[in-house]
């Protein structure tokens, strides 16, 4: 049995580690622009984004300066680090609880950690410091100075963490002997350090508590009473997995002893906030995923405490909890269930899509830009492949396939930082957030006017180089081109709902080539209304782009899942009974106990009297 967990660990390892590198992706936030502004000291001072926690602004500032171009591969240093420390801590928690045995640990971290926190820098530092916190806080007695530095990095590394360092540090002093004047006066010397950062921050950066507070909050979707009627009442596999952890934690909290109770209660009140937040403030259901990474390590911890209490419901909970259908989106075998979904939507988006099957072939060669994952699918299967279901038979030719990343500026989402665009009224152009083309861009505006490629096009996920670079133009150059535009609902209806098709030609040429798609969109109408009203509405709304009015009316009341919400199928139980076979027979429900252990100081000796 041994062996096979090792070999079983190795397997898993790997498969997640390709699927999720370190070495790929930076920060949230605008990240190369933000950069920039803190080179130039004007950060917080009037952008229309770069509202994330500062710190991690300055981490990549000190990593491009000291290694300039590869500050990627520092930053994935750095998240290979934090991971191990991260274990390290995780560690020291379950040991305190008298766990010898940490398979189980590693198997979950790998599983359930590992995949939120690999491209997410900001979310991976922000949680090692709250959980170190965590453990510096509840292994003493009285609050140690060193427990509200910890945390308030951990703040101003991911604002997320701001919940979980609440409720801590509440408990904390909650189950204090001590009275009410010693309990004020130990919660201002854990706020302290975060105080002084604060006025560090306004001090470099005056804009810094409208972008840093104020900015942080969006304007609510659904009322509160929606939005957990919408948690509880939405019967998907995700929900399903939050009500299950939700009741079993609740009860193993009320049947656990008071050195156990922090460890359930941080995760048990954090992830049911941020989901409520996030349905609150986006009116639909969103797994927890990385803005709840921070309580993770306690979540896993849980688990031992849940095996001692409940051992007969260990399998289950951890099955249903972390594996699948996991209150998140499983990297593992929940990866399964994902694929088969978005089959779906794939298959639907290559009717939506269809009308490219009206336009002529490249003949030189073709520019795509694209999400990085549609990137990626044509290095592996071949442009003809990935074209294949719209007809177009691409020739070997000059092709080359971008998306905004290392090689490219990126850029903040349109719908990123609403919040802070309102408050400081600022207008905000995607393409113009960086004045200046980088040189990859500069490079590829010169093979475009070259006459290198004959079809240009860019789709609904990811559109921001090729506007740069036409942005950049001269009049006299962008008049060389047209453009025709496709429905594409790779988007659910969220955002944009189109991708364009740009040829250098005349307009005469893309007028004809729109009219050949505005016929064809005559007759596929129906086909696409009954599976989807809003693709149907999407479709008319892009031939109006195209200046052709579709006389269709679409009646129906069907929609596709939309992708947050996935309903249960037979397919479902199946990877359900699974999961369980694979947690009973590989990672064993027995785990043994050292003699000693130095535990989390119990009430006993801390709760009031």
């Amino acid at each position: 049995m041994k062996h096979l967990r090792i070999g079983f660990m190795i397997v898993l390892g790997l498969f997640l580690v390709f699927r999720y590198p370190l070495w790929e992706d930076h920060v949230a936030g605008g990240w190369d622009m933000c950069l920039t502004y803190l080179w130039e000291g004007t950060l917080f001072g009037g952008q229309p984004f770069c509202n994330q926690a500062p710190i991690i602004y300055y981490v990549g500032y000190v990593l491009n300066y000291l290694i300039g171009e590869y500050a990627f591969a520092g930053m994935a240093f750095l998240k290979l680090a934090a991971f191990v420390l991260a274990f390290k801590y995780l560690a020291e928690l379950t040991t305190s609880l008298g766990v010898k045995n940490h398979f189980l640990d590693l198997f979950l971290f790998i599983l359930f950690l590992y995949p939120y926190g690999a491209n997410k820098p900001e979310v991976l530092l922000s949680s090692v410091f709250f959980l170190k916190g965590f453990l510096t806080l509840y292994s003493s007695k009285n609050p140690n100075p060193s427990a509200g530095v910890v945390f308030a990095i951990s703040l101003f590394l991911k604002y997320t963490a701001a919940v979980p360092i609440i409720i801590s540090g509440i408990y904390f002093l909650y189950i204090k002997e001590a009275d009410v004047k010693r309990k004020i006066f130990d919660a201002i010397l854990l706020a302290t350090p975060t105080g002084v950062l604060t006025l560090v921050f306004l001090i470099l950066h005056p804009g810094f508590f409208t972008y840093g507070v104020l900015a942080q909050t969006a304007e609510p979707v659904m009322s509160s009473l929606g939005s957990i009627a919408l948690i509880f009442l939405s019967f998907n596999v995700h929900t399903i997995a939050l009500i299950l952890m939700i009741l079993a934690l609740a009860y193993v909290y009320l049947i656990s002893d008071e050195a156990e109770k922090p460890i359930i209660l941080v995760p048990l009140l954090t992830i049911p906030f941020v989901v409520f937040s996030m349905s609150r403030a986006w009116g639909f259901y969103h797994p927890p995923r990385y803005y709840a990474l921070q309580v993770y390590p306690l979540l896993i911890a849980s688990v031992h405490i849940f095996h001692k209490r409940l051992p007969k419901f260990f399998t289950l909970f951890v099955a249903v909890v972390f594996i699948y259908p996991s209150i998140n989106d499983s990297g593992f075998v929940g990866s399964l269930r994902t694929n088969y979904f978005y089959d779906e939507i794939r298959q639907f988006n290559n009717v939506v899509s269809s009308g490219l099957s009206a336009l002529p072939n490249p003949k030189k060669g073709i520019l795509f830009e694209s999400s990085r994952e549609e990137i990626e699918y044509i290095r592996e299967n071949g442009v003809t492949e990935f074209f294949k279901p719209f007809g177009w038979d691409i020739p070997s030719g000059d092709d080359r396939f971008i998306y905004s990343g290392y090689e490219f500026t990126g850029a903040e989402d349109p719908y990123w930082a609403k919040r802070l665009r309102d408050i400081e009224n600022i207008s905000y152009q995607p393409h113009s957030a960086f004045q200046n083309l980088s040189q990859n861009e500069v490079e590829l505006k010169n093979e475009i006017l070259s006459g290198k490629y004959d079809v240009m096009m860019y789709t609904a996920h990811s559109w921001i180089v090729l506007s740069r670079v036409f942005n950049d133009m001269a009049a006299d150059e962008v008049s060389r081109f047209c453009a025709v535009f496709i429905p594409d609902f790779r988007q659910r209806g969220i955002g944009r709902s189109y991708s364009a098709v740009i040829y250098e030609a005349n307009q005469s040429f893309c007028q004809e080539q729109a009219k050949a798609v505005a016929s064809h969109y005559t007759k596929a109408f129906d086909e696409i209304c009954s599976k989807s009203h809003l693709a149907a509405e999407t479709t008319k709304l892009v031939m109006m782009q195209n200046q052709y009015l579709l006389k269709k009316t679409c009646n129906s009341k069907s929609k596709v899942t939309d992708t947050q919400v996935y309903t249960p199928k037979i397919l479902d139980v199946i990877l359900l009974a699974l999961t369980y076979v694979l947690i009973h027979f590989t990672l064993g429900k027995k785990e043994k106990k050292p003699k000693s252990q130095k535990r989390i100081r119990s009430s006993s000796r801390r709760h009031p009297k």
